[in-house]
């Protein structure tokens, strides 16, 4: 009998030896910090680059204000209406940046003992990603009762170090 799932061959044989039966996976616990570091500051980076997008709402009204052809207001109202679909785009991006980078971070600390690495499971980067049904990983330092995007939105400088601090000083912006 054949299978109703299109292409159960391909997913067959792309997850046949997985996730088992491969080599261990060793992870570098600073290069993950790191990696949170260069997420945060690219969702900064996004957001500041979002500042310049306001001529994409404002002009399309200046330019078709008052009287106009239905045609042109039409087209001024799809515009404008683009513009913000783009500008929530933009903003999701910002928001999944930063819980990547957010998610590699509390694995990094999950990770940090060498009792916790042995004992990986998917459950604990589900806490990572802010998950609420799975239970507090094993091996997690007592000092992080939260996830990282928890502490960094609460400004916790003992959780996240230098990625919050002074906004003048260029270690703290990534």
């Amino acid at each position: 009998m054949e299978s109703d799932e299109p292409f159960a061959n391909e997913t067959g044989a792309n997850t046949a030896a997985w996730p088992g039966d491969g080599p261990a996976v060793e992870a570098d616990l600073d290069g993950m910090r790191g990696y949170a570091g260069l997420m945060r500051g690219a969702q900064r980076d996004l957001a500041g680059r979002g500042t310049h997008l306001s001529d994409l709402h404002d002009l399309p009204v200046t330019a078709w204000e008052g009287d106009v052809l239905g045609e042109a207001a039409v087209l001024r109202d799809r515009i404008t209406a683009n513009a913000s679909e783009f500008t929530t785009y933009l903003d999701n991006l910002g928001r999944s940046l930063l819980n990547i980078g957010c998610a590699a971070q509390t694995i990094a600390d999950m990770y940090e003992s060498g009792d916790a690495a042995a004992a990986a499971s998917l459950t604990d980067v589900l806490f990572a990603y802010g998950d609420t049904s799975v239970p507090r990983p094993d091996g997690l330092p007592a000092g992080v009762g939260r996830t990282y995007l928890e502490a960094l939105a609460e400004g916790d400088t003992r959780v996240t170090g230098d990625l919050i601090g002074d906004p003048d000083d260029p270690r703290a912006n990534g």
